[in-house]
């Protein structure tokens, strides 16, 4: 939930990416992590087997402007993507102002990415804190790969309830700004109502 310090003339948001496991969910944390490095020198926090999947979560802080004043902070957040961890996501989801869905283009992948985002879809009504839904930006990520699905018939079957979509190749920074910027509209969108 966002949290705004008129004191301190902040608002800070959280944001978070989910989705199957190996569909990019770091590797847009790590891209962003370039697109606004920090004058404080740090890295995301990256808890992660061998370097390559994310284990528990990882976690980026950065400040990227200012709305109507305001500084506007972002806790941008990947889940692991792996069954197991369905606690961990739920409780990383907690309280989210705004979810990125990163969906693994790859042909063979449909249905995982459609039963990984009705577990989402699960967690969030779950631990949904008001009458506003936490709103979810679809990310049809590895656009780039041979026999990527047809986008189409992602939208047929991820998008039925008509969210905004970012294609991307997440791996070479395509549509990953994209994606940031489209969670921080919905969650203001979300935050004036």
């Amino acid at each position: 939930m966002a949290r705004i310090d008129l004191q301190r003339r902040f608002v800070q948001l959280k944001l978070v990416y989910a989705g199957p496991s190996g569909s990019g969910k770091t590797t847009n944390l790590l891209r962003i992590r370039e697109l606004f490095p920090s004058p404080v020198e740090h890295s995301p926090l990256l808890l992660s087997a061998e370097g390559t999947r994310t284990v528990f979560f990882d976690a980026l802080p950065i400040e990227v402007g200012e709305i109507q004043g305001l500084k506007l902070q972002l806790f941008v957040y990947a889940v692991p993507g792996e069954e197991f961890f369905v606690a961990t996501r739920a409780l990383i989801m907690s309280n989210a102002d705004a979810l990125a869905y990163v969906v693994d283009s790859q042909g063979d992948h449909l249905e995982h990415n459609r039963d990984s985002l009705a577990e989402v879809e699960r967690v969030l009504t779950l631990n949904q804190r008001s009458a506003q839904p936490v709103p979810i930006v679809l990310q049809y990520n590895k656009r780039d790969l041979p026999g990527a699905t047809d986008i189409a018939l992602l939208e047929a079957t991820l998008n039925q309830k008509d969210r905004p979509v970012v294609e991307a190749v997440a791996v070479k920074g395509t549509g990953v700004l994209e994606t940031l910027q489209r969670l921080c509209v919905e969650a203001v969108k979300q935050l004036q109502k």
